[in-house]
C-alpha cells in the first residue's frame, strides 16, 4: 500500500514537472517566461501539496499498522495466560494424583 502511494506520487510528480519544462521550453518570450514561472510555481505547489497528503497517507497506515500489531500482541498475551492457567491446572492435577497414588501405595 506505501509503495503503491509513493510510485503514484513519483509519477505524477514526474509528469507535472516534465510538463512545466516542456512550457518553458516553448515560452522563451518574456511574457512566456513570466506565464511559465507561474506554471512551475503552481506545478511545485502541487507537488507540495501531495507529499503533504502522501505523508498523512502514510501516518494513517503506520498508526493503523501499529493499532494492529498492539491488538495482536493483546490476544496472543491473552492466549499465553490462558494456556499458563491451563498448565497450571494440569500439573496441580498431576501432583494430586501422584499423591494420591502415593498413600495407596504406603498402604
Amino acid at each position: 500500500m506505501r509503495s503503491l502511494i509513493l510510485l503514484c506520487t513519483l509519477l505524477l510528480s514526474a509528469s507535472m514537472y516534465s510538463t512545466a519544462f516542456a512550457d518553458s521550453d516553448k515560452n522563451e518570450s518574456g511574457k512566456g517566461r513570466q506565464y511559465s514561472k507561474e506554471r512551475s510555481k503552481e506545478a511545485w505547489k502541487r507537488e507540495r501539496e501531495h507529499q503533504r497528503e502522501a505523508a498523512k497517507d502514510r501516518r494513517e497506515y503506520e498508526r493503523e499498522q501499529r493499532k494492529h500489531f498492539e491488538e495482536m500482541e493483546r490476544e496472543d498475551r491473552k492466549h499465553y495466560e490462558e494456556m499458563e492457567r491451563e498448565d497450571r491446572k494440569y500439573f496441580e492435577e498431576m501432583r494430586r494424583e501422584s499423591r494420591q497414588h502415593e498413600k495407596e501405595m504406603s498402604r
